[in-house]
């Protein structure tokens, strides 16, 4: 362990602060979504898309079904 963290998990944090300061706004914005993603599809695998925060569908990682179209290319309800 380095002298100038008291643990690990310090060290880790620091490591992740560091990252996420890095990160233009934009490339923080698609990181935020990769994560909310990750987190929603792991409460709901059998979902192919989530709907973000940001009102944008992305895959869901933890879906592993039959391929499902895109949500914006289905048909409108009439």
């Amino acid at each position: 362990m380095s002298p100038l963290f008291g643990s690990e998990e310090a060290r880790r944090e620091y490591e992740d602060d560091m990252f996420w300061e890095s990160l233009t706004p934009e490339q923080r914005t698609r990181e935020e979504v990769r994560a909310y993603v990750h987190l929603a599809g792991a409460e709901d695998p059998e979902a192919a898309w989530i709907l973000s925060p940001y009102d944008t569908w992305e895959q869901n990682p933890h879906y592993t079904g039959p391929p499902v179209p895109h949500p914006d290319d289905l048909e409108p309800y009439d």
